[in-house]
């Protein structure tokens, strides 16, 4: 498997990878991405942000990072991986590559947002068996029973 930056033609394979995760991806977050992403490949020397994917006999996964000014922090963004391959390391190794990416920026930590529903109780635990912990709740952020966790992660050396 190789992680990369992604380029303009991953765009619509990544699109299509979101799809089947309605909980984590509605259609408008999806609709979002292109700007995202057409901001990130227009830049000569992006530090602010950077998307990246998986590739593994086509694109099988992605994730990226926008800095927060207000925050000071990078936010984990865009974690997905391809229906029927999770499980199998692509969201951790991503996930970790994007670690180092920003560690070698100079930032010592990242925060994550994700909806806390029982639908979403798998990306949970995974975002915990990856270091991150909780440092805030808000109940009904996205509608009623549709809360927000903050996640947030040291990087280690």
């Amino acid at each position: 498997m190789q992680i990369r930056d992604l380029r303009t033609e991953d765009q619509s394979a990544v699109q299509e990878i979101m799809v089947p995760h309605p909980w984590q991806f509605p259609q408008r977050i999806i609709d979002s991405y292109p700007e995202r992403w057409n901001r990130f490949l227009n830049a000569p020397a992006p530090e602010s942000h950077g998307f990246f994917v998986a590739e593994l006999n086509g694109v099988v996964g992605h994730a990226g990072y926008i800095y927060s000014e207000s925050l000071r922090l990078c936010e984990i963004v865009g974690v997905v991986v391809k229906q029927g391959l999770q499980g199998q390391g692509i969201g951790t190794s991503i996930i970790h590559f994007i670690f180092k990416h920003i560690k070698s920026l100079g930032h010592d930590k990242v925060i994550l947002y994700t909806l806390e529903h029982p639908a979403n109780a798998r990306t949970i635990h995974f975002y915990q068996k990856l270091g991150f912990k909780t440092v805030a709740h808000d109940p009904d952020f996205w509608g009623p029973s549709y809360d927000r966790i903050t996640f947030i992660r040291e990087l280690d050396g």
